[in-house]
């Protein structure tokens, strides 16, 4: 079962585009249905956060997932979130962890 995401990511000014929460939901399905090898229990936590740019972000629980994720699931993820969208997409992984480094790193 795909976690249930409801609010779009919002529009912005700069380049940020709507992503509904349909297409997150085929997204995560598409993945299931032509990789299933690949999909893991935890793939319900996935959160998209945002699609700015032609790159859609999506955070996991920790640097593991992320791991497994750039290592192994990339293509898959891309070639779904364009399947889904229609447009041209790359994606990124991020967890917590690494947000929070972004913003709170000492310079």
């Amino acid at each position: 079962m795909v976690k249930a995401w409801v609010d779009p990511i919002p529009l912005g000014a700069t380049g940020m585009t709507t992503l509904k929460s349909s297409e997150w939901n085929d997204i995560v399905g598409y993945v299931r249905v032509h990789f299933p090898d690949l999909v893991r229990g935890w793939f319900t936590n996935l959160e998209p956060l945002e699609l700015r740019s032609g790159m859609l972000t999506i955070r996991a629980n920790n640097n593991s997932q992320v791991s497994y994720l750039a290592e192994h699931c990339r293509r898959p993820f891309i070639e779904a979130a364009q399947a889904a969208t229609g447009m041209l997409v790359s994606v990124s992984f991020e967890s917590e962890n690494t947000i929070s480094a972004k913003f709170f790193a000492p310079p």
